[in-house]
């Protein structure tokens, strides 16, 4: 059985032990240990996972913009699955895509039911705006970080981005290099 467990993909492993804590924890035993009855880092960890694993699905979606609802449906539910639609449809039409990635530095700072999750977010974009017909860079965005809170649901087992929006407290600035020091 653990040589199977290896071959999973690192957030298949998470979901694993995370559905393995959660089957623990309705066990009748008085005596588990806190750690064991809830499902603790591993429930957090498959909560950033997934979160993350949306931003890495919504820049694939728009290099080039595509509406792969089976692709975004992996990670979205209504009503962000709704509105990512839009914007990579509004692209499309714009006949604009987006290239690179995004940084985090993302936490979990509610997870209190086991079915929703909220997620803090100093969001920060390696990403290029460019012109999908000729491939040109139309315009670097701006790099942040930006304060990001996602809700988070548990759909048919799987944790997905229900809602993004703008945190509601500050990011850190990243530090300037010293004078003399490469950028």
């Amino acid at each position: 059985m653990r040589r199977s467990v290896v071959l999973f993909s690192a957030s298949a492993l998470v979901v694993l032990v995370l559905v393995g804590g959660l089957v623990a924890s309705r066990g009748g035993d008085a005596d588990r240990s806190p750690t064991t009855r809830t499902p603790g880092a591993a429930a957090r960890a498959a909560v950033t996972s997934a979160y993350e694993g949306y931003w890495s699905a919504y820049v694939t979606a728009l290099n080039p913009p595509r509406r792969d609802a089976k692709a975004l449906g992996a990670v979205l539910v209504a009503p962000e699955l709704d509105r990512v639609r839009s914007l990579v449809d509004a692209r499309a039409r714009s006949r604009q895509g987006v290239r690179g990635r995004y940084a985090h530095q993302a936490s979990v700072v509610d997870l209190a039911s086991g079915k929703e999750a909220t997620v803090e977010d100093c969001l920060t974009l390696k990403t290029v705006v460019y012109d999908t017909r000729t491939g040109k860079t139309v315009r670097k965005d701006r790099p942040g970080p930006f304060a990001v809170t996602a809700r988070m649901v548990k759909d048919g087992g799987v944790w997905k981005v229900a809602e993004i929006g703008a945190g509601k407290f500050t990011c850190p600035r990243p530090k300037q290099p010293a004078q003399g020091e490469p950028r």
